[in-house]
C-alpha cells in the first residue's frame, strides 16, 4: 500500500474514533449513567471501534493465538511461491492447506526424516513443511537414512523417494534400482527397533499414477502401509493428516531406562 493510501485510511480511522468518542461523551453528559442498558452501550460502542480500528489480519490472528494458520502469512506465501506451479497447482495446494488449516497447529514441531538422493529437486518443497512448522531431517541414502536412525529414532513420519541407488536388494530380493522401496521392506521387517519398524511411510515420486503403484508394491503389502503420491497438493494433503493422526496417537515404546553394567 502507497504512503498516501495508508495515511488515507488512518485519517478515516482517527474520524471514526473521534465520533464515537464524541457520541459516548455526548450519551453520559446528556442522560447520565443508567445502568446496565449503559454498560450494554458501551460495550456495543466499543467492540464496534475495535472492530473498525484493529486491521482485519490482527482479529483472524487473535482467533486461535500464536498458532493460527492463514494462507498470507508471509513465509507459507514465499514458500508456496518458490515451487512455481501451474495457477491449477496452485489453486489446489492452496485449498489443501486451507482444508487442513484446524489439524495444522496440532502438526507443528513434527519431525520428518526425508530419504532422497536428489536433495536439491525438493529444497521448495521441503520449505513448504517448514513454512507449516515441520522439522525435516535430510538423508540422500538408506545407509544415510540407517544411520540418523540409530543416533535418533524419534520422527512422526519418513518420507522416501522410490528409485535410487543401493544394496538393500540383497536382503529383500526388489528390484535393484528401487532402493526406496526396497529401504522400507527392509525397515518393517529388519529394523531392530519396533517404534522406527512402524514409522508411517510417504513415497513421494512424479511417475505417473500406475508406475508409482507397481514400483512401490512391495513395500505396500507391508505394515502400516505406506501412503503414495506424485503431485504436490496431494502429497502436502498426505504429509499434514499424517503427521496429525502420528501425534494424536499414543507412542507405546522402549520402557523404563535400566542402569548400564559396565562390569
Amino acid at each position: 500500500m502507497e504512503k498516501g493510501a495508508r495515511d488515507w485510511s488512518r485519517i478515516k480511522q482517527y474520524c471514526v474514533a473521534g465520533a464515537l468518542f464524541g457520541l459516548v461523551l455526548a450519551r453520559t453528559i446528556g442522560t447520565g449513567w443508567q445502568g446496565h442498558m449503559d454498560a450494554i452501550f458501551f460495550i456495543v460502542v466499543a467492540v464496534a471501534a475495535a472492530l473498525f480500528l484493529v486491521p482485519l489480519s490482527v482479529l483472524k490472528s487473535l482467533k486461535a493465538g500464536s498458532l493460527e494458520f492463514t494462507l498470507q502469512q508471509p513465509e507459507v506465501s514465499a514458500a508456496i511461491g518458490g515451487l512455481q506451479l501451474t495457477q491449477v497447482q496452485n489453486d489446489e495446494l492452496r485449498l489443501t492447506l486451507e482444508s487442513a488449516k484446524d489439524v495444522l497447529p496440532s502438526v507443528r514441531g513434527s519431525r520428518v526424516l526425508w530419504i532422497d538422493d536428489h536433495q536439491e529437486k525438493i529444497v521448495a518443497l521441503r520449505r513448504v513443511l517448514r513454512a507449516l512448522g515441520i522439522n525435516v531431517v535430510c538423508a540422500v541414502s538408506s545407509q544415510n537414512a540407517r544411520e540418523l536412525l540409530a543416533v535418533d529414532a524419534d520422527y512422526d513420519l519418513l518420507i522416501s523417494d522410490v528409485q535410487r541407488e543401493g544394496n538393500t536388494h540383497q536382503v529383500t530380493g526388489g528390484v535393484d534400482i528401487h532402493e526406496g522401496t526396497n529401504f522400507v521392506v527392509w525397515l518393517r521387517s529388519h529394523h531392530e527397533d519396533p517404534v522406527v519398524r512402524g514409522l508411517p511411510v510417504v513415497f513421494y515420486a512424479p511417475y505417473d499414477w500406475e508406475r508409482l503403484v507397481e514400483f512401490t508394491e512391495p513395500a505396500r503389502k507391508t505394515l502400516p502401509e505406506p501412503t503414495i503420491s506424485n503431485a504436490v497438493p496431494d502429497f502436502v494433503d498426505k504429509v499434514i493428516r499424517q503427521l496429525a493422526k502420528s501425534r494424536f496417537t499414543a507412542l507405546l515404546a522402549g520402557g523404563e531406562k535400566e542402569p548400564t553394567d559396565y562390569q
